[in-house]
């Protein structure tokens, strides 16, 4: 298997031989790769990161720019954010780039639980909250 850990490793290595790509080719299963093999294979891994990390950040750009709020604060969850330091200064470049407002990413230790919570929390006073704005001035 070639996890995301590789791609970090091998796209940051910056040996004369590029024996950490070696190492890892070797580890799964590519027998005395060529000093070419592992420098395609380096350059393949920062093409599809640096593409991952544009990807992810269009993305986050249109919600943030959708919500049309002075500033904004995402959670942002996985490993690839959290270990992968490439990605990650590709991705906040990147948003900075998109989004002329104010905004920050920090990263959520447990985000799927504690997002899943927030948003229900959210919703719940917002229709909560509509309810309210209905009974009190009805149409």
């Amino acid at each position: 298997s070639f996890y995301a850990k590789h791609v970090a490793d091998i796209e940051s290595d910056t040996t004369e031989d590029l024996s950490i790509t070696t190492n890892i080719l070797t580890s799964i299963g590519i027998h005395e790769p060529s000093y070419d093999d592992c420098y395609i294979i380096r350059e393949v891994c920062k093409t599809v990161s640096l593409r991952a990390a544009k990807l992810a950040a269009a993305a986050i750009a249109v919600l943030i720019n959708r919500l049309n709020m002075p500033s904004v604060t995402v959670a942002v969850d996985g490993t690839l954010f959290r270990h992968h330091q490439n990605f990650k200064k590709n991705l906040i470049r990147t948003i900075d780039r998109l989004v002329p407002r104010t905004h920050r990413l920090v990263l959520s230790e447990d985000g799927s639980s504690k997002g899943s919570a927030l948003v229900a929390a959210v919703d719940r006073r917002l229709k909560s909250a509509s309810t309210t704005v209905e009974k009190t001035f009805p149409s």
